[in-house]
């Protein structure tokens, strides 16, 4: 039998105090698709990522439609079926427990989302570069990015060519070895710093061109893996948080993304923001998070 509310768990993990996460409410919205209402005294208002609920107030959600909500406690929960919705009613369903990393995350995202605006948004499935150098590729990482999972995603700009393209990747090590050239027809590729040939490299240098065109390249690019230490003290902290949000949703793929922002793994938290987005595909929230990551760290220029 289909849940109509499913609840998830999120995040035990204990990283401080939170300052900016107020509990003068009972629900901010994270993440909204379709014509939801909230009532507000007699009236009934237009539904918001954003928005603050609290016990007075009723949810009207249309069908087809997507709610998801981060209580004042810290846990998630998401609205799939259309109905009309008591705030009390559903507040009365979350375990009242504060969960104060859940909450911080989930407030981290909302202040970033909100601080930009739909001028900032782009086609984020591939962006075109059009920028002043026609000889750039640009990589959407910064120039000297460190990463904690081996597996993670290198995305560039499609160059504005009007025929098929065939792109070149070459990967060295810190010596300017060539240890891989890589030819694709997608703006992106998987790289495993655990394969054969790159377990035992600390850094990678990477490059992309198109291929027969040497004006048509980018510049080199730095992929270095944390030090011992570093990724010790990401793995504790993830291995709780995963422990708490095992069940995997956009809602909880968000905060994690958000993790990995926070802690300046910028292409781990480029994965998940593009992982969330495809785990809802038509919910417009998690492409504008997505957009707004992207924008606000200066990926897309």
């Amino acid at each position: 039998m289909k849940h109509i509310v499913t609840i998830f768990i999120s995040l035990s993990l204990v990283i401080g105090k939170p300052s900016s996460y107020a509990q003068s409410y009972t629900f901010k919205v994270l993440a909204n698709k379709g014509h939801n209402q909230i009532k507000s005294g007699s009236e009934w208002l237009p539904l918001k990522t954003g928005v603050s609920l609290d016990d007075k107030n009723e949810i009207k959600i249309a069908s087809p439609a997507y709610i998801g909500l981060v209580h004042r406690g810290g846990r998630t929960l998401e609205l799939k079926k259309a109905g009309v919705y008591s705030v009390a009613d559903l507040s009365a369903k979350v375990n009242s427990s504060s969960n104060s990393v859940a909450g911080k995350y989930a407030d981290y995202v909302l202040s970033k989302m909100q601080a930009g605006t739909k001028a900032n948004r782009l086609n984020t499935t591939g962006a075109v570069h059009r920028g002043s150098s026609d000889s750039e590729i640009k990589l959407m990482i910064p120039r000297a990015v460190e990463i904690y999972n081996p597996k993670v995603t290198l995305n560039w700009e499609k160059t504005d060519l009007e025929n098929d393209v065939t792109y070149e990747v070459t990967l060295k090590n810190m010596f300017d070895d060539v240890l891989k050239v890589i030819d694709t027809k997608d703006n992106f590729l998987q790289l495993d710093m655990s394969q054969e040939g790159m377990v035992n490299e600390n850094e990678l240098l990477v490059d992309v061109k198109v291929k027969g065109k040497a004006d048509l390249s980018s510049e080199v690019y730095a992929i270095k893996k944390l030090n011992s230490s570093r990724s010790e003290e990401i793995k504790v902290n993830l291995n709780e948080l995963k422990q708490a949000i095992k069940e995997e949703t956009a809602l909880n793929t968000l905060i994690l993304a958000a993790f990995y922002e926070e802690n300046n793994l910028m292409m781990d938290a480029l994965d998940q923001y593009y992982k969330a987005k495809a785990l809802a595909p038509d919910v417009e929230s998690y492409e504008e998070a997505l957009a707004a990551f992207i924008a606000r760290n200066g990926l897309d220029n």
